[in-house]
């Protein structure tokens, strides 16, 4: 008797786990069904009225489905694409720039680099030994900076040679001589602007964004970025209007050479388009509904995926929407 129910209880637990691993292996089964208040939409292309909701109705029941719109930023075919080709786009590096306390011609330098490497931030020597052996492109004559006191400029450089590339961009406050003022220097809304050929469309790059880093070539405290005479002050890079600044130092005080150097940038970077995640394996899901308020032709994509430790598997499926 013991026996036969040791073999009942064996059976049992295989059963159970032959189930298991067949859920495990379960394939995704789904399919779509689009519609509006009108009535059912035949195929996988169809037109709508801006403003019109439209249903989509599910078959199937998959562990997860994400939706892609196909409007800007949530389109599945730029889910991997973290690059705007370099020839669709137009880039500007953008900053207001004014001197304060008297004026030391080309006391601040702008350079620019496609293969440094990045400052430590933690060793003077190693990285002034960087900065001084490295071969910058100075491109300060582009920059235009101010030359009257309190007075200020507006720099537009274009950087279209730098698509495509790690650009490194790097200021040098080294007035060069303390019989006068060595004056302040305050750069103002600094920024890398990139336009859309086809459509217009703007983004930015923002300073806070950049990774700007200090180093007081001729100071004991070497990556200080908090302000203080003949230093680098970074505490409002990240306001709006974003600001960095370096604090004048009297005449007839040490000289000073300071630099402000931002992280390597692939300046034509983009975040990659991103779907919706409208269901979970918890959660059933018969229909999704969603509005088009633009007129446009959206490519709408549903990824429907069951997907666990031991298998993979996914259906797409994909509508043409022309929304007038």
């Amino acid at each position: 008797m013991k026996n036969k129910s040791l073999i009942i209880l064996f059976t049992a637990v295989m059963i159970a786990l032959t189930g298991c691993e067949n859920e495990l292996d379960r394939s995704v089964d789904f399919d779509v069904k689009a519609s509006t208040p009108a009535g059912v939409l035949a195929g996988s292309s169809f037109s709508v009225d801006a403003g019109t909701p439209v249903t989509f109705s599910f078959s199937g029941d998959p562990d997860f489905i994400t939706f892609f719109s196909g409007e800007a930023g949530h389109e599945y075919s730029k889910k991997d694409l973290f690059e705007v080709p370099a020839d669709e786009i137009t880039s500007v590096l953008k900053f207001d720039n004014m001197p304060q306390y008297g004026t030391i011609p080309n006391s601040l330098k702008l350079f620019v680099s496609t293969d440094f490497t990045g400052i430590t931030g933690k060793d003077k020597v190693a990285d002034s030994i960087m900065i001084v052996n490295h071969q910058w492109k100075e491109i300060s004559s582009s920059a235009g900076f101010s030359a009257t006191s309190n007075t200020t400029n507006k720099s537009e450089i274009n950087l279209n040679e730098y698509l495509g590339k790690k650009l490194t961009i790097a200021f040098k406050y080294d007035p060069q001589q303390n019989t006068a003022t060595q004056p302040t220097w305050v750069l103002t809304d600094l920024l890398i602007e990139n336009t859309l050929k086809s459509s217009g469309t703007i983004s930015q790059i923002k300073a806070s964004a950049m990774g700007f880093k200090v180093i007081d070539m001729v100071s004991k405290t070497p990556y200080k970025n908090d302000g203080g005479s003949g230093v680098w002050d970074l505490r409002n890079i990240d306001k709006s209007p974003s600001v960095m600044r370096i604090q004048s130092s009297p005449s007839n005080q040490p000289i000073n050479e300071d630099w402000l150097i931002s992280n390597p940038i692939l300046i034509n970077s983009r975040p990659a388009d991103k779907g919706v995640g409208i269901k979970k394996m918890s959660v059933d899901m018969e229909s999704y509904n969603y509005t088009f308020n633009t007129s446009g032709t959206y490519t709408v994509t549903f990824v429907a995926r069951n997907s666990n430790i031991e298998h993979f598997s996914e259906i797409i499926k994909v509508f043409v929407i022309t929304v007038n």
